[in-house]
């Protein structure tokens, strides 16, 4: 039918982009400048993980494991995921997030272990911790300031990293994981406050894309894991939010 059609048209195009990353798996720790590591290192983590990941789910392909395992051994080495400019940790958990659990079944027990070490102590433990207290960055030497109360973007971002990232890790520490939840669902308000009456978004579409892409992936994984999404799904200017966006660009 046409919706096979354009659905294995899609399937092919992440295929093909996991492919292109198999040999250029490496991502080393960059600055985009003086602040930011969002391009050189965030967002390239995101799209390997996220392509390996879906071509493994649709091929079971063991070659997507292997380049994703290696890129993991390489996170480890990492000095921190750029707490200063917390958007890049919390964009970086993600991908870790989707890395760790749709390659899960093709790590063996060991690799499993390893990458459990860099997703959730390195990574999720520490963004975590932003929302009791400061975050000290390792490359900045300087302690981080306090962005899960923030009505902005940052907190959509930040709050969509521990949520997605406390899911995939749900089994290794449940109660631990479930606080993170809990208390990240109840930070994310802050950010939704922005949204009524009618969904606008005073930072402009581009922060508004970049807040709905993580929050869309924090209410996805309560979905598919909780049966809900505890209300957030439901509040004020999230059904009309997208009205906001068709209205800005006419």
């Amino acid at each position: 039918s046409g919706d096979d059609a354009v659905y294995s048209a899609m399937a092919q195009k992440y295929i093909n982009a996991a492919d292109k990353y198999l040999d250029n798996w490496q991502v080393p720790y960059a600055w985009d400048d003086f602040m930011r590591t969002i391009s050189h290192v965030s967002n390239n983590l995101v799209a390997r993980f996220f392509a390996w990941g879906y071509a493994y789910q649709l091929t079971g392909d063991q070659k997507y494991v292997d380049a994703a395992y290696k890129l993991f051994e390489q996170v480890a080495t990492y000095p921190d995921f750029n707490p200063g400019h917390i958007i890049d940790f919390g964009t970086s958990m993600n991908g870790l997030a989707i890395g760790f659990d749709w390659l899960y079944d093709g790590f063996s027990t060991e690799q499993r272990e390893t990458v459990k070490k860099v997703v959730r102590d390195k990574a999720l433990d520490v963004l975590a911790s932003g929302m009791y207290g400061r975050i000290i960055s390792e490359t900045m030497g300087m302690p981080c300031g306090r962005h899960f109360k923030q009505v902005n973007n940052f907190n959509g971002i930040i709050n969509g990293g521990v949520v997605v990232g406390a899911i995939a890790t749900l089994e290794y520490d449940t109660e631990e994981a479930l606080t993170y939840i809990s208390d990240s669902l109840r930070s994310v308000e802050y950010a939704l406050a922005m949204l009524p009456p009618e969904g606008g978004w005073t930072e402009s579409i581009h922060y508004w894309s970049l807040n709905m892409e993580s929050l869309c992936d924090l209410l996805a994984s309560m979905q598919r894991i909780f049966g809900k999404s505890y209300g957030l799904a439901d509040g004020q200017g999230m059904s009309t939010t997208i009205d906001y966006v068709i209205n800005c660009l006419g």
